[in-house]
């Protein structure tokens, strides 16, 4: 007896020895394609914009962005005003400010470090759907494979090397579930308190994760709890609100108007869905089009894409699964639909919010399958999923290096452009070329009159220069003049052109 019962033991320390294992290896590979994502991509305005602030704050003690010129939007067609913006951002929520400044002082200050933090905010919203699933399934099998499934989605996997606010905000925001269904039985005023500071928090780190995210808590508290709440927890729920009401309006009152011609020129156009919700959900496929390659010449991401609305299709049809996994359809459903009111941009960068619910119903139908063989195919047809996901990323990572573009770049600069010259250039070239001779200016002084010893064109200089050409014509016919007639063009690699006045400091080879 003594002797089975050591053997039992045995086994089970094994299949714990292999699961470990397995969950490692899973995880190295995972943490080697962030890493190899964010070394081989070149910087992107977005990340510059999100960065500058936290930068700041770590170094000078203010939130203000430094290096974005204050005179005229920051991007033709845009209503923003930047003014004020060299003491406070506020086009963007301050909570990500605040913990990526906090990120460069435990880290110090660079581009991959800015990515780095997304990375370990996306391992913290991978957490958060691990207790999600294991809370209203119970099976540590699917929970895992549902960990594997978004973690290994290549838009999600892409934005984890990415250094944009999204991820921390939907890290929060599905933070917020998982806190309400483990508290839910136990004190249903603590859930409530939990959960809703978690949505705030999501909110606080951008607009969106607070309103899809505080939908979905809605619907679900509604769903499943309508009968046991009482005023007591609308007070529980309250607080958080006013606490973050009160920390946002203490940091709008240091200059209220700057943030008026900041924050409220910006969110123009993005709530028009409201006006006609029937517009907004037609319009919802092309936020996921973009982002699973349709129109394109690769099938596989549209594979992916058939793969997760099958498994969503498969846990609303069949009644039980219906039943067990209500929870997830209420909450992703009021996520989903939310997402197309609220955010009428239809932008993919916000797929953060909804393709992990997605990837965690293929876990759902995967074990949904009845055991034996049928089950054991499934399982494959999982595992070549995540394959054909990583793959992808993987290609990406090998085939187009355009950091390697961005760093010949700046190389040219540090070894031709004296540190007393004024450079001209996208915000992202301040991840190596500091703040104190950098000035993003897309007009190239047309309203300022300050002259550039070196103007660095890249793609997006290109593009904006492009829509100025429509928008306001007499800017491009400065800026088409300038370069044409007064500088001499110097290609630098692809996709990045130095062009040197005449009279600069600069010494054009």
């Amino acid at each position: 007896m003594n002797y089975v019962a050591g053997q039992r033991a045995t086994e089970i320390m094994n299949g714990f020895r292999w699961r470990w294992a397995l969950a490692l290896l899973a995880a190295g590979i995972w943490f080697a394609l962030v890493v190899g994502r964010a070394l081989t991509r070149e910087p992107f305005i977005d990340e510059a914009l999100y960065s500058l602030p936290a930068w700041n704050l770590s170094h000078n003690g203010s939130m203000g962005s430094p290096v974005i010129e204050t005179v005229g939007s920051p991007n033709p067609g845009w209503s923003i005003s930047p003014a004020g913006i060299r003491k406070h951002t506020y086009w963007m929520m301050p909570l990500p400010t605040v913990c990526l400044a906090g990120w460069y002082r435990l880290v110090g200050f660079s581009l991959f470090t800015t990515r780095m933090f997304t990375a370990v905010c996306m391992l913290a919203m991978l957490a958060a759907w691990y207790a999600i699933l294991w809370r209203v399934s119970g099976d540590r099998t699917l929970s895992a494979l549902g960990v594997l499934l978004i973690a290994s989605d290549a838009v999600l996997l892409t934005r984890a090397a990415f250094g944009r606010m999204d991820v921390l905000s939907a890290a929060f925001g599905f933070s917020a579930l998982a806190a309400y269904l483990n508290l839910r039985e136990r004190s249903l005023g603590a859930a409530v308190a939990a959960s809703q500071t978690l949505v705030v928090l999501a909110g606080l780190s951008h607009p969106n994760g607070g309103i899809v995210c505080g939908c979905g808590m809605l619907a679900v508290t509604l769903a499943f709890d309508a009968r046991r709440l009482r005023w007591r927890h609308l007070a529980y729920a309250a607080v958080p609100y006013a606490a973050g009401a009160a920390a946002m309006g203490a940091y709008i009152l240091q200059d209220r108007a700057a943030f008026m011609a900041q924050f409220f020129s910006q969110v123009g156009g993005r709530f028009d869905g409201l006006r006609s919700p029937l517009a907004a959900l037609r319009r919802e496929p092309l936020r996921y089009a973009e982002a699973f390659g349709f129109g394109q010449t690769s099938r596989a991401k549209i594979l992916i894409c058939a793969a997760y609305l099958l498994a969503a299709a498969r846990v609303c049809w069949d009644r039980p699964l219906r039943r067990k996994y209500g929870v997830l359809l209420v909450f992703g459903g009021a996520v989903v639909v939310s997402l197309a009111l609220f955010d009428n941009l239809k932008w993919s960068h916000y797929l953060v919010y909804t393709l992990p619910m997605f990837a965690a119903f293929v876990a759902i139908a995967v074990r949904a399958v009845p055991a034996g063989r049928w089950r054991s195919i499934a399982h494959a047809a999982a595992a070549v999923l995540i394959c054909v996901q990583a793959g992808s990323v993987l290609r990406l990572i090998v085939a187009f290096n355009s950091y390697s573009a961005y760093v010949s770049a700046i190389r040219w600069i540090h070894s031709n452009v004296p540190r007393q010259a004024l450079i001209m250039g996208d915000s992202s070239l301040y991840f190596d070329l500091g703040t104190t001779q950098l000035v993003d200016d897309i007009r190239l002084g047309y309203l300022t009159g300050k002259k550039a010893d070196v103007v660095i064109v890249d793609g997006r200089y290109l593009d904006v220069f492009n829509y100025l050409r429509r928008d306001e014509p007499d800017a491009w016919r400065y800026i088409d003049h300038y370069l044409r007639d007064e500088c001499r063009a110097i290609p630098l690699s692809a996709g990045y052109t130095a062009y040197v006045p005449r009279t600069s400091l600069v010494r054009a080879p």
